[in-house]
């Protein structure tokens, strides 16, 4: 059981850490704890295949049927409720300037 578990989580399909640890970043005010913060989602993003910005704004949880393989969200980005995000989509950035999404 533990085994399959972990197999599992290996896959990178399982985000819910991420997240949590994307929205207490989001509500740290400490900087310190925000910098920690940040770099542990970068590493967790990393190694679930994608990256998501320091400072990019997301309603909600948006839905990502391949995790977050191949991802990448400027920090300037901004995601409505409700999107989907597919696998090898790009939401970048020209002169600090990113697209609103949802």
């Amino acid at each position: 059981m533990l085994r399959d578990r972990m197999i599992e989580y290996s896959k990178g399909d399982n985000l819910r850490g991420y997240w949590s640890l994307f929205r207490w970043r989001e509500r740290a005010r400490n900087k310190l704890i925000k910098d920690l913060l940040t770099f542990l989602c970068n590493r967790s993003a990393h190694r679930h295949g994608g990256y998501i910005g320091n400072g990019a704004k997301i309603a909600g949880l948006p839905s990502m049927p391949h995790g977050l393989h191949g991802i990448y969200i400027s920090r300037y980005a901004s995601i409505g409720l409700n999107c989907w995000i597919y696998q090898h989509v790009t939401i970048g950035e020209v002169d600090c300037k990113a697209p609103r999404i949802g």
